[in-house]
């Protein structure tokens, strides 16, 4: 049964408190709301966009909702689904690089400096530091010894100017002032005395930042100027070069303003300069712009990222006459969690009681105790940690209500030994640093085994990988052998006489797996990074290997990470092997750099995660751990630079105000119970001290149960039982029906998908439910070029007119440089282009319609079927769209043309893929509220000729009865997956790869 959303809204509205209806209701000119955590600010957020639809003309798509997090744009648009369905998907909900990115995407010409240039991987950046400071004659920030020491320093300062959008020019103005006024002071030398005329010490310090400031100021600029050298950028320019763009060029100014209407800017605390200042260009046009600005001063808590009290105030000041409503009702936390939380607030220096209000508890909730408790051990608080959770699940509390938060990264590692050993089912949200995976840490290793296997220890360590499946004591055995015998390492897994010396038990498959990596390394040399990753994936047995672990999805979840990132590299590394990306990850490394990868899914898992990570998530129970002095609260300066005073506010803070803040957003995580422990002795056996928090909510009048830990109540002999007992980890299986039911609603179904379901489900299965890792092959980059080149060509058709052959053979090149190939392949794929689309264009020109939308992604359409929990999404990129209200779609082929009975599925190998497409294309057309009109019409474009030379487009008319089978297929699809009838399923091939990994994955 359809769900009337108009009675979904006015339910909901009704639900509403006074100040969150004025939020809703007050949809025109600038707004600032005052949102404490638990106070209904994302509600409140999608109602007012709800509200907007509902009561203006304004299109969804014409609604810019900005946030801080993609985890935060994901939460932003399911709670908005829930109130408006489908259209939820058309609201333009991005973080600001997200939006940035999609300007400069679609308006490639306005950005030279980016689209002519290519993003810098970390460890380019890493090389271009280091030969600055080598070639540029630098004295302070290359101490003798150390020349590298200040390496990271440099690159985070950078970014964080970048930041705040201050360049090089402005840098080196204030340190010179910085300079002069310090020479000008009247005290600087001894007047007097032995040492009558020297600097005094005090000043001593002052001045040797400040030469340090000077170079940092020639350093910033030289870096600037050499990335422009090589038309490279960084990450934080994305965002500079569109504030810069929108600021220098009003025309282009309008046109984006135009066509966002609304804008809603959430988590403001956490906003930068640069990012205000976006905001600031996509609202200059009216006095009184139609501007939401959304936060919680108190919860500003990525200070390190640019974020301060004057960003956040920023548009307060600009528009004095902005409306301004506080959230003060809190519906999350009992009101013992919000009273303990507010003291903590009262406790610091910038406690304002004007504007840190309390909040007050609107559940009904029963009040429950702050337990604060101490243990002698990290050990000791873990284990407690891990049995106090054992009791509340043992009282049927949900693992997902539960969490688990610390300060850093690191500290997950004694927690989450504890849960294993309590055999007790975690997850870790916090992106873990892919380094420290031990399968990706094995296969990294197993990389530089390939691009160095002359290297006895690479390729000891290489081989000693799980999934190679060879026993370890074979090569320590091939290892003594070769040492005792001052032979390398190769000379002995090359000679079968040799292995049998060694005593290897099984030589077949040691020579098997040094054959493998002997072939790899000719393919590293040979063919891109991309392709050779693959094949050492499959054939090493990696994949096998991780589906069919115990937790396989979160495994795969940071592989497939991992393969992203190797995609972004050789994106951004012409000519890229796998040799360039072995010396890559060891500079990120070596530089105590990380990469970074999520389990990715949390069903029925206790959840663990850094506080800055928990920003915006909300439990039952929360134990904020290891909470010792300096390590929340009282935390050394990291950095090595003290900048000029106008720029100190970007580095630090001065106190404790924003670890304080950080502990805040922790503790207003909980609904009903909060657990703060810290322990009296680190595991290097350094005695601590509690963090300066404890001592802050530790207050007469509030509920506060302190006691020490719950394992002394454990006789020593079971304490040493459970030290030294093996863990286990309870992982989150692919095979697990929750996990793929979840995974099928939560990704919109494309007809790309539904296309590989009906040819094989487990080709779907692997390709686009579980999505295992894979690459493009070259005919497919092609493909991506040709489509592009396509794109570029028909929106200047259509905005400007034809200009010719030569501008749809320049966008082909432009796009095809930027494919993560290699340069005889991108040679070979160049020839055939411009063989392919000089004919196309000639085959064509003169006939083509300017009347089209192109590239137009259609999202927002859903099916219900009554077996399934929620609407199943369809999504779909439609290539060209030609018409108005008489609707044809178009989608270009890049392979040699089919008969029609071939596109429609009349010949005996055809399943009839293509004319499924264009069916598709009508459903998600039509039910879209985006494009107004009908599909009357599907072409089949084919860019390549035939056998002939010539070029084929072929004509479909599509009817409501299509239709009417596209969508029983997808109901027969959708209940199959639902049911899990589809795991006994098999293709019709014999040699089908993916049937084939189904008979090594059981379910």
């Amino acid at each position: 049964m359809a769900i009337d959303y108009k009675k979904v809204f006015r339910s909901k509205y009704k639900q509403l408190n006074k100040s969150q209806k004025e939020a809703v209701d007050s949809i025109e000119g600038p707004v600032m709301l005052i949102a404490g955590p638990g106070t209904g600010k994302t509600t409140v957020l999608v109602m007012r966009i709800a509200n907007i639809i509902s009561k203006t003309d304004t299109d969804p798509s014409n609604i810019l909702a900005l946030t801080y997090t993609e985890s935060g744009v994901i939460s932003m648009i399911k709670a908005l689904a829930a109130i408006i369905g489908p259209d939820a998907h058309r609201v333009k909900i991005s973080t600001f690089h997200g939006f940035c990115n999609s300007l400069i995407n679609e308006f490639p010409e306005e950005f030279s400096n980016i689209v002519g240039a290519r993003h810098i991987p970390e460890s380019e950046q890493i090389d271009l530091v280091e030969k600055i400071l080598t070639e540029e004659g630098f004295d302070v920030l290359t101490p003798f010894g150390s020349t590298f020491l200040y390496v990271r320093d440099l690159l985070s300062s950078v970014s964080g100017l970048k930041r705040e959008g201050v360049n090089p020019e402005t840098f080196i103005k204030e340190a010179t002032q910085q300079e002069k006024d310090f020479l000008e002071r009247e005290d600087l030398y001894h007047e007097k005395g032995r040492y009558a005329g020297k600097m005094k010490g005090e000043h001593i310090k002052t001045s040797k930042h400040i030469e340090k400031n000077k170079e940092f100021g020639r350093f910033y600029d030289v870096y600037q100027r050499r990335l422009r050298e090589a038309l490279c950028y960084d990450y934080d320019d994305m965002i500079l070069e569109v504030v810069s763009k929108l600021e220098s060029d009003e025309d282009f100014s309008v046109l984006i303003q135009e066509d966002n209407h609304y804008i809603l800017a959430d988590e403001h605390q956490d906003a930068n300069s640069s990012q205000n200042r976006v905001i600031k260009e996509l609202t200059s046009f009216h006095q009184n712009p139609n501007l939401f600005i959304v936060g919680d001063e108190k919860q500003a808590i990525f200070r390190f990222q640019g974020a301060s009290l004057d960003n956040f105030l920023y548009f307060k000041k600009l528009h004095p006459d902005i409306k301004i409503i506080h959230l003060n009702e809190n519906y999350r936390s009992q009101q013992t969690v919000l009273d303990v939380s507010h003291k903590l607030i009262e406790a610091g220096s910038s406690f304002d009681a004007e504007v840190h209000k309390p909040l007050v508890a609107m559940s009904e909730r029963e009040k429950q105790s702050v337990t604060v408790f101490e243990s002698e051990t990290i050990f000791d608080e873990s284990l407690t940690v891990a049995m106090k959770i054992r009791e509340l699940l043992n009282e049927d509390v949900s693992p997902e209500e539960i969490a688990v938060i610390y300060r850093n990264h690191k500290d997950a590692k004694s927690f989450v030994r504890a849960l294993e050993k309590m055999k007790i089912p975690f997850a870790l949200r916090s992106d873990k640093n892919l380094f420290d995976d031990v399968f990706i840490r094995n296969f990294i290793l197993l990389i530089s085994a390939v691009c160095d296997p002359v290297d006895d220890d690479k390729l000891f360590n290489g081989l000693l990988a799980n999934f190679l499946q060879i026993d370890p004591v074979d090569v320590y055995k091939v290892s003594r052998f070769a040492k005792y015998n001052r032979s390398a390492l190769v000379s002995v897994l090359e000679n079968d006489n040799l292995l049998k010396k060694a005593e290897v038990s099984d030589i077949d498959n040691v020579k098997k797996v040094y054959g493998l990596i002997k072939k790899w390394n000719r393919q590293g040399l040979d063919r891109n990074l991309l392709n050779t990753l693959e094949s050492i994936a499959y054939e090493s047995g990696a994949v096998d290997v991780i589906l069919e672990s115990e937790n396989s999805a979160g495994v795969l979840n940071r592989f497939r990470s991992f393969f992203k990132h190797a995609d972004r590299f050789a994106s951004e590394v012409k000519n890229a092997r796998l040799l360039d990306f072995d010396r890559h990850l060891s500079v990120i490394d070596s530089y105590a750099l990380s990469l970074r990868g999520s389990e990715g899914s949390f069903v029925g898992r206790v959840e663990l995660l850094t506080a800055h990570a928990s920003k915006g998530r909300e439990f039952d129970y929360v134990f904020i751990v290891n909470v010792t002095d300096k390590k929340w609260g009282n935390r050394r300066p990291m950095g090595k630079f003290k900048f000029p005073e106008a720029f100190k506010g970007i580095f630090e803070s001065g106190d404790n105000e924003d670890e304080r803040r950080l502990f805040y957003v922790s503790l207003t995580r909980a609904r009903l119970g909060v657990f703060v422990s810290w322990s009296r002795f680190a595991e290097d056996d350094k005695e601590k001290l509690p963090s300066v928090f404890v001592a802050d909510i530790e207050e007469k009048g509030l509920t506060i149960t302190q006691h020490s830990s719950a394992i002394e109540k454990i006789d020593e002999k079971e304490k040493n039982k459970l030290f030294f007992s093996p863990g286990e980890r309870i992982g989150l299986s692919l095979k697990e029906k929750d996990y793929v039911i979840k995974a099928f609603l939560e990704n919109p179904l494309s007809v790309t998908a539904l296309n590989n379901y009906i040819e094989c489900p487990w080709a779907y299965f692997y390709r686009n439910l579980v999505r295992i890792p894979g690459v493009y092959s070259l005919p497919q980059r092609f493909g991506t070029a040709t489509h592009e080149a396509l794109r570029d060509f028909f929106v200047r058709l259509r905005d400007e007119g034809n200009l010719g052959k030569e501008y749809l053979l320049e966008r082909f090149y432009l796009s095809l440089s930027k494919q993560p190939i290699l340069e005889n392949e991108e040679k070979e794929l160049r020839e055939k282009g411009e063989k392919v689309l000089s004919g196309y264009y000639d085959a064509y020109d003169g006939s083509w319609r300017s009347d089209v939308e192109v590239e137009k992604k259609i999202k927002g359409v859903s099916l219900e079927f009554d077996f399934l929990p929620s609407p199943l999404l369809l999504t779909g990129n439609i290539d060209k769209i030609e018409g108005k209200g008489d609707l044809t779609v178009v989608d270009y082929k890049t392979a040699r043309p089919k008969s029609r009975n071939e596109i429609e599925g009349k010949t005996k190998n055809s399943k009839g893929n293509y004319k499924r497409q264009l069916v598709f294309y009508k459903l998600i057309v039509d039910a879209s509220k985006e494009i107004e009109g009908s599909v009357s019409d599907g072409v089949m474009d084919f860019i390549e000729p035939n056998n002939i030379g010539k070029y084929k487009r072929e004509v479909f008319s599509i009817t409501e009865d299509d239709v009417k089978n596209l969508k029983i297929e997808i109901e027969k699809m959708a209940e199959e997956i639902h049911s899990l009838s589809f795991l006994d399923e098999k293709c019709e091939k014999s040699d089908c790869e993916f049937c084939q990994m189904r008979e090594n994955f059981t379910f």
